[in-house]
């Protein structure tokens, strides 16, 4: 009885921590040699983690044709990937593709910043992107 206690103890600070922050803040990248590269710096909580994650899923369909890299804004290396980019202030998530975040898709510019299309929060706004823009992107870029 007493080692069931611990272990449910344990699961639960496990699970608090990783809800505060506390699931891995990098990521190496998969396929560093790829052609294609996908770079994303985002805030390491909820609920920008799910768009990530999805961002995450989407290259990993591609397997070894697109590298994927995170960064977590509260790391050292993520501070200098969003200064290398210019990137300041509340910042939820941004997504490069070979060092650009922005492309052009049916004649109209694609910025890959913030969340999602009806992705955002009550305190931050949703970006002019979806999941469908990132796949078109990877496949022009892989062409």
């Amino acid at each position: 009885m007493q080692n069931t206690k611990l272990i449910i103890v344990f699961t639960l600070l496990a699970l608090a921590l990783t809800a505060c922050g506390g699931a891995p803040v990098a990521l190496p990248s998969t396929y560093p040699d790829a052609a294609v590269q996908v770079e994303v710096i985002a805030l390491n909580h909820a609920p920008i983690r799910s768009a990530v994650e999805e961002v995450e899923a989407l290259a990993a369909e591609y397997g070894e044709k697109v590298g994927y890299t995170r960064y977590d804004f509260d790391t050292d290396v993520g501070v200098a990937f969003a200064e290398k980019y210019g990137i300041d202030g509340h910042t939820p998530i941004a997504i490069y593709i070979n060092g650009e975040d922005e492309f052009e898709i049916d004649g109209v510019a694609t910025k890959f910043y913030s969340f999602p299309q009806d992705g955002g929060t009550g305190i931050v706004a949703s970006g002019t992107w979806t999941m469908d823009d990132l796949r078109t992107v990877l496949d022009q870029e892989l062409k």
